[in-house]
């Protein structure tokens, strides 16, 4: 049977079609051949394990060895790359955990020996950090140093050197601070100033006063995040003392006198934000213990609980700056605390204003509080200020937003006075 041309040139199409799927089936399964008679040719070339550690020892090793290729054969073929932590990945790591530490060096050891250029070391580094952490801060360290070079893009390798050291200066500060000085170098200057306040923060818990002679050691500039690191800590009412008697001794020490009031009035509103946390019974029956100068006292009653859980607290604090200071130094505490929370509760702190009785303290707070609200909401303010139920208080707001006007515009105070009455 002859065949003709067109019909020769539509089997050839057909072949075609029918064997090029087959052919690339066939090249995948080629290369994956390949690759993994590379692993298992780079496996039998890499360092065995010990010769000294027994039989069982070695085939534990090999078989987590093994598991970790295959881990990666099959992370590297999976299409779902948004699961980070799954089962296996627990169990792989309670195997790490059983280890000791001379196993899990000897097998990262025997794994970074593996020259597949795809294979991922750091991950199971990491997972080795994570394992031993806990029991041998110390090896945790040195893994983390040996491996610098798989790690250092890690964002994690800072907060595990940092909880390191934290560990180790628990026990003995002055090792911790020890291994560091040799290390430093090691690290990059963005790791390495990480784990500087990591460890402040480690140790000012329990030695709040080599916290801030840390401060010196490591040449920080007080300013801001520092101190309040050390200071804003949870800690009972005795630990709270020695943390501002650290604080006093530290600042005093600064011999610029900006830095040193800046340093202080920072660092000591921050303390008196946490201590306030504990509720106004705790915290003002710690004022009384404290010692405080006229300074600190003044400045932790504008500060303590500024942003208040519930208007009881608002007004237990309030009866306790107006019965503990005197009446020009309550007014400035007073509008010291509506002037912060105004910015940040507006209308909580305005409820609460207008639900407080007549007197000084509510005089003082509708003036700040309209000082902090006219600029940026005339129209909230004005609102505000005409609910206000007393004749007295609602003219004293008109004329405070009034008074507000006349410095910001004094067209619009015009009008507004012609609207409410005002003399002009």
């Amino acid at each position: 049977m002859k065949i003709t041309l067109p019909l020769s040139l539509l089997i050839l199409i057909i072949a075609c079609c029918i064997g090029w799927p087959l052919q690339q089936k066939l090249t995948a399964a080629q290369q994956t051949r390949d690759r993994l008679k590379s692993t298992a040719v780079n496996q039998s070339t890499a360092p065995g394990f010990r010769s000294s550690r027994s039989p069982r020892e070695r085939a534990n090793l090999q078989a987590i060895a093994d598991d970790a290729i295959q881990r990666h054969q099959n992370r590297r073929t999976s299409r779902y790359f948004g699961i980070l932590v799954d089962d296996a990945d627990l169990e792989f790591m309670d195997q790490l955990a059983r280890l000791n530490t001379a196993e899990l060096l000897e097998l990262i050891d025997h794994l970074q020996s593996i020259s597949d250029p795809g294979f991922d070391i750091s991950e199971l580094v990491m997972l080795a950090v994570q394992a031993l952490k806990e029991r041998d801060p110390l090896a945790t360290l040195t893994l983390l140093i040996e491996k610098s070079e798989v790690l250092n893009g890690n964002p994690m390798r800072t907060a595990l050197l940092g909880s390191a050291l934290g560990a180790i200066c628990d026990s003995d500060p002055d090792a911790a601070l020890a291994w560091f000085d040799q290390h430093e170098s090691d690290l990059l200057p963005a790791t390495a100033d990480g784990v500087k306040s990591l460890i402040m923060r480690s140790v000012s818990l329990k030695n709040p006063a080599l916290a801030f002679e840390l401060l010196d050691r490591f040449n920080i500039n007080p300013s801001g995040d520092p101190v309040r690191e050390i200071l804003f800590q949870k800690r009972t009412p005795e630990q709270q003392l020695a943390a501002l008697d650290a604080f006093r001794n530290y600042t005093q020490s600064i011999a610029d006198e900006d830095l040193r009031s800046n340093t202080f009035n920072s660092g000591f509103t921050n303390l008196s934000v946490i201590i306030s946390g504990d509720g106004f019974d705790a915290a003002s029956a710690w004022v009384g213990q404290a010692d405080l100068n006229p300074e600190e006292r003044e400045l932790f009653a504008q500060s303590a609980a500024w942003v208040p859980k519930s208007t009881e607290e608002a007004s237990q604090w309030m009866n306790w700056i107006e019965q503990n200071f005197d009446p020009e130094t309550t007014d400035r505490i007073v509008a010291s605390r509506i002037q912060k929370w105004a910015s940040f509760e507006a209308e909580a702190a305005g409820k609460w204003i207008t639900n407080t009785d007549e007197g000084p303290v509510k005089t003082a707070a509708i003036q700040s509080f309209l000082n902090t609200t006219t600029g940026t909401n005339l129209t909230y303010a004005t609102e505000w200020a005409l609910n206000l139920t007393t004749p007295d208080s609602r003219n004293l707001a008109l004329e405070t937003i009034h008074n507000q006007l006349q410095e910001m515009d004094p067209a619009a105070a015009a009008t507004f006075a012609e609207e409410h009455g005002l003399q002009p």
